[in-house]
């Protein structure tokens, strides 16, 4: 027989794979619908494209020590290329960016993008996108 409190864990457990899926399912959702909205209109959002990857970098900030940011953005053999050298990401930065959400504060003066569908343009023009970087989890840097 099955005590009463183990009874709840069991719910309680159950429960939060059940919204984990329905998150999960909603962020597919999402993400689907924002990239179809992109490609329906790809001229718009090839104009939109450049700002949108340069708006990410800025609002990273710089690295410690330096002033400001670079961007490149280099076109070789049919890719397109964009670097920058802007602040590590963070953990939470890589799920903004991956599921189309937003690590910043919706409210900031200091951010441009709060609605976290700028990066998804990106799979509106290409089927391939490829994202290296620094990712800084709890003060220690790796690549990503």
């Amino acid at each position: 027989m099955v005590e009463a409190g183990e009874a709840n864990n069991n719910l309680i457990t159950s429960l939060r794979d059940s919204l984990n899926q329905q998150v999960d399912k909603a962020l597919a959702r999402r993400i689907r619908a924002r990239v179809r909205d992109a490609r329906s209109d790809p001229d718009r959002a090839a104009c939109r494209w450049p700002f949108e990857l340069i708006q990410n970098a800025h609002d990273a900030g710089a690295r410690n020590g330096r002033e400001g940011i670079c961007v490149v953005f280099e076109f070789m053999d049919g890719v397109l290329r964009f670097q920058h050298d802007a602040a590590a990401f963070s953990m939470d930065d890589i799920a903004a960016l991956l599921t189309g959400g937003s690590s910043k504060d919706f409210d900031s003066p200091e951010t441009t993008g709060r609605f976290g569908t700028g990066f998804l343009v990106t799979h509106a023009l290409s089927e391939r996108v490829q994202v290296t970087g620094v990712l800084e989890v709890n003060g220690k840097r790796s690549s990503l």
